[in-house]
């Protein structure tokens, strides 16, 4: 099975959000080895509550808190812990739910793109 590059997480997202016209100094990127996410915990809220405090976002994007990868699952509750009183829109990535709970459907035009995006990894 061929190995994926060490960075290939920090590679994809810089593309995507090119792709999406995100300017790169508006992109954060946080450095959390794959798959140990849980085991800092902490660490990822403090970083959660900092950048409420740094850019005070109004809608936060993160997975749905029943995803069953263990990263995204931390970030899910690690984020509705930092922006309980913020407006959350969760995600569901149809691999990783064993079922979907759907509430909410909404367009989002070219000027709805958020212009500056986190990514933990």
């Amino acid at each position: 099975m061929p190995q994926f590059p060490r960075d290939i997480l920090i590679t994809e997202v810089k593309e995507a959000t090119k792709v999406l016209g995100i300017k790169p100094e508006n992109l954060i990127l946080f450095k959390y080895e794959v798959r140990t996410f849980n085991f800092r915990r902490q660490e990822i809220l403090e970083d959660l509550i900092k950048m409420r405090k740094d850019i005070n976002p109004d809608v936060i994007f993160m997975p749905a808190l029943h995803d069953v990868h263990q990263d995204h699952h931390t970030i899910a509750t690690e984020g509705l812990r930092a922006f309980k009183n913020r407006t959350i829109f969760a995600y569901e990535l149809i691999w990783n739910n064993l079922n979907f709970n759907t509430s909410t459907f909404f367009s989002l035009d070219e000027k709805d793109v958020m212009c500056r995006i986190s990514l933990f990894y």
